[in-house]
């Protein structure tokens, strides 16, 4: 072979890309037959003919491939050879090949495959069904849940700039804190149902106090209508409120025994106290020293207001009291309980022994309340004089009181 020949092949080693790889692997797939070395005028030495028979004008087509002792399998015209022939930065990492001294190589150094996604945002690595792609075409703020961000982009919908289609935005949204009012009024408003959907409405501005029933409230609204089955109760209002023309009897303050007390002449009159006494056979009856029952009609607690025959203990006074009626049981008044009823004026109702009683040293009465500076011990109860209010505690074991009884 003479050194133009020479000349020729290596300036069709220098070609680059592709298209010298490709003839490189034909070339050096010789390897893999054996072929006998042979040295040329330069001392450059070329494996098996002379390269002026296997090369002419940089063409390779006339090479025909020969079967290796390697791999009987291999052959040039397939496009995945089990064994390749070049630089190891060329070939994949678990792909076996022979490199240009003949000898095979278990892998080359490029990396042909990637790892499995671990994580969310991980690049270079392979989705997996955990770790899934998708499509950033769609991804924008339109598409995106308001307040929710995804690869960086925070969603706005629904917003006024990507509304729903079902849903008008010159609507206001029907809120909490103005839900009564808005359902109130004639105005539209709109809402979210469960399935996700937008939906408008408008409120009732019949709602108010003139279209609803007497002390029912709806959405904050208390009614002020009279049902004609009905009336007003004047001991349910208020003193000093009128609805439906009945002024209102219920008393709030009794800040001195003239402006509270007095036993009810007529269903419902001003007076504080209702005589509601009966006998043992449940017909109505009136007040005695023996069997007197009196309604605070501010309260609506019943007192029995007959002395024992004589003083008892506190806890006798309890027993006493407890033994009146077992359905539904009298008990010992609270302390705060004798105090109201002071107040109400319940000395102006006294069966007149009762009166004397409560006017003297031993009108004091027993409450049903220990007094809290000992109770750990619990020996001491309030006692509560209803002639002048007076008010003491005094040991339960050691002192006889008298007492009415409530329920």
């Amino acid at each position: 072979m003479n050194k133009t020949q020479n000349q020729n092949i290596l300036g069709a080693r220098s070609l680059r890309g592709d298209r010298w790889r490709i003839r490189e692997l034909w070339l050096l797939s010789f390897v893999l037959v054996g072929c006998d070395a042979v040295s040329s005028s330069d001392d450059t030495e070329y494996l098996g003919e002379e390269p002026s028979s296997i090369i002419s004008s940089n063409d390779i087509s006339s090479v025909t491939p020969q079967a290796s002792s390697l791999d009987s399998s291999f052959n040039l015209s397939d496009p995945t050879p089990q064994i390749v022939v070049g630089d190891a930065s060329l070939i994949c990492m678990d792909s076996p090949y022979t490199d240009r001294d003949g000898n095979i190589q278990t892998g080359g150094t490029k990396r042909c495959t990637v790892a499995d996604c671990t994580s969310s945002g991980q690049v270079d690595c392979a989705t997996t069904n955990q770790f899934k792609s998708f499509d950033y075409l769609n991804l924008s703020e339109g598409n995106i849940k308001s307040g929710v961000t995804i690869a960086g982009i925070t969603g706005r919908y629904p917003s006024a700039s990507y509304g729903m289609d079902s849903c008008s935005f010159s609507v206001a949204d029907l809120t909490s804190a103005t839900f009564n009012s808005q359902i109130k009024s004639s105005a539209r408003f709109r809402y979210f149902g469960s399935d996700g959907e937008c939906y408008e409405s408008a409120g009732d501005a019949d709602i108010v106090g003139a279209n609803i029933v007497s002390r029912v409230s709806i959405f904050g609204t208390t009614g002020t209508a009279v049902t004609s089955s009905g009336s007003v109760n004047a001991w349910d209002l208020r003193a000093g409120v009128t609805l439906n023309g009945v002024s209102g009897s219920l008393k709030t303050s009794c800040p001195n025994e003239d402006s509270c007390g007095g036993e009810e002449n007529t269903v419902d009159d001003f007076n504080v106290w209702r005589d509601i006494t009966t006998d043992s056979s449940g017909v109505p009856s009136s007040c005695s020293a023996s069997n007197c029952i009196m309604r605070d009609k501010i309260t609506q607690l019943s007192w029995r207001l007959v002395l024992p025959s004589d003083p008892m203990g506190w806890a006798a006074s309890w027993q006493i009291c407890g033994g009146f009626d077992i359905v539904n049981p009298w008990r010992l008044p609270t302390q705060k309980e004798l105090m109201e009823a002071y107040t109400h004026g319940i000395k102006s109702v006294l069966e007149p022994s009762a009166a004397t009683l409560a006017s003297s040293p031993d009108g004091d009465l027993w409450s049903g309340t220990t007094d809290a500076t000992h109770r750990e011990s619990q020996t001491n109860a309030w006692t509560v004089n209803l002639w002048n209010g007076n008010v003491i505690t005094v040991s339960k074991s050691h002192n006889t009181r008298n007492f009415f009884c409530v329920r």
